[in-house]
């Protein structure tokens, strides 16, 4: 018996980006600040979220200036940190740099959907799986220089091809949407 993965059709919708080829993707984010203060030992009390990159002593009064780089919980843990420890407000800056990067790729398909996932009964050992668990693998061979593709094993005994499934196409689903 052949089971026909179907496409959800509450997923199925139009893609806004059909057709495009190049995707922009934030790689991560640097966050730089900077501020100023009296007691160079407020670097023990801030290690957990900040490393320095550099120090100078600002002035006479012994104001040392500090800038690097926010770790972990963000820049308003940072922020409202340096000021419960007495921090002056006008002499923090904080700057988040974006790291984008332009990813060309297919051109984008029309609609975007998900599948169902029934299960289906191997051939060989009539255990049951969802389709999503089959395993799917390609093995290449030196001796004969090939590339040989393995659908539909079955996770519990091995066997390749262990049920037939086919799966709906988008004309299909479209249709059968209405």
């Amino acid at each position: 018996m052949t089971t026909l993965v179907k496409i959800n059709l509450r997923t199925l919708k139009e893609n806004p980006n059909a057709g495009n080829t190049i995707s922009v993707v934030n790689r991560g984010s640097t966050i730089n600040a900077s501020f100023n203060f009296h007691d160079i030992n407020i670097l023990e009390k801030i290690a957990d979220c900040f490393i320095i990159d550099k120090y100078s002593k600002r002035n006479i009064m012994s104001e040392f200036h500090f800038s690097g780089r926010v770790i972990k919980k963000g820049p308003k843990v940072f922020y409202n940190k340096l000021i419960k420890l007495g921090v002056d407000p006008s002499t923090i800056t904080v700057n988040i740099e974006n790291h984008f990067h332009h990813v060309h790729h297919a051109p984008e398909p029309k609609y975007l959907y998900k599948r169902t996932d029934p299960k289906v009964t191997c051939k060989s050992c009539g255990k049951k799986s969802k389709v999503s668990k089959l395993i799917s693998d390609e093995s290449y061979y030196r001796s004969t220089d090939e590339y040989i593709y393995y659908e539909n094993t079955c996770p519990a005994c091995g066997t390749v091809e262990c049920a037939d499934i086919k799966y709906e196409t988008i004309e299909q689903a479209l249709e059968r949407k209405g």
